[in-house]
């Protein structure tokens, strides 16, 4: 039940947001909408996603422990858990820097639910689909995945928003998007490998 409150909560903040003629207010307002389910993510029991007390919990001991950056890369790829770099770097500042497991939590989400987010805005202007209408989607069907496969959930946010901008011909400046496009493609691939299979869907959007 707490999920739907907080799912409601949020399109509540967001849809005054989008209609805020004063777009800072606006913004302020859809800021909030999108950190109540990241809040909620961060303060969730650990027993809600099998991952959460498996690799990021483990990992993030491991450098609370006093391990450096290099023996992370060495035992994450060791245990079969991971070796993409951005995500392992992440929880290693989080962890070296003392910063709480809940908090870690929270900004794990706010990668999967912010790029989702920043997408769905831009093909609003493309395509003039219903920003809320997609986080609502996303928040019924997606978001108790993102609780569990955290790491693929980030990857795909990402990879949802590198396609996104790599197909808005808005974009005036062609190396602008193509570079943009690139650079989220390269966060993605940094937060799960699996990135890799999405490349099928850039070559034919091409053809």
């Amino acid at each position: 039940m707490i999920y739907l409150f907080v799912f409601f909560i949020s399109i509540f903040f967001i849809v005054l947001g989008l209609n805020q003629k004063n777009r800072r207010i606006g913004l302020v307002l859809e800021l909030m909408g999108l950190l109540i389910p990241c809040i909620l993510a961060g303060v969730r029991s650990y027993d809600v996603g099998t991952d959460t007390s498996g690799y990021p919990l483990k990992l993030y001991n491991f450098v609370s422990e006093g391990y450096s950056f290099k023996q992370l890369i060495y035992f994450s790829d060791l245990w079969y858990y991971s070796k993409d770099m951005v995500y392992l770097l992440i929880t290693y500042f989080v962890s070296h820097n003392n910063i709480s497991f809940q908090f870690y939590l929270f900004i794990l989400e706010l990668l999967v639910i912010f790029p989702y987010y920043y997408s769905l805005k831009i093909n609003e202007k493309l395509t003039n689909k219903s920003v809320v209408f997609g986080m609502l989607i996303f928040y019924l069907v997606f978001y108790n995945l993102s609780l569990n496969m955290i790491r693929q959930s980030i990857a795909i946010s990402f990879i949802i928003l590198s396609f996104t901008i790599f197909k808005n011909k808005n974009i005036k400046s062609n190396k602008k998007r193509k570079f943009s496009s690139l650079f989220f493609f390269c966060m993605a691939y940094g937060f799960h490998n699996t990135t890799l299979f999405s490349l099928p869907f850039y070559i034919l959007y091409l053809y």
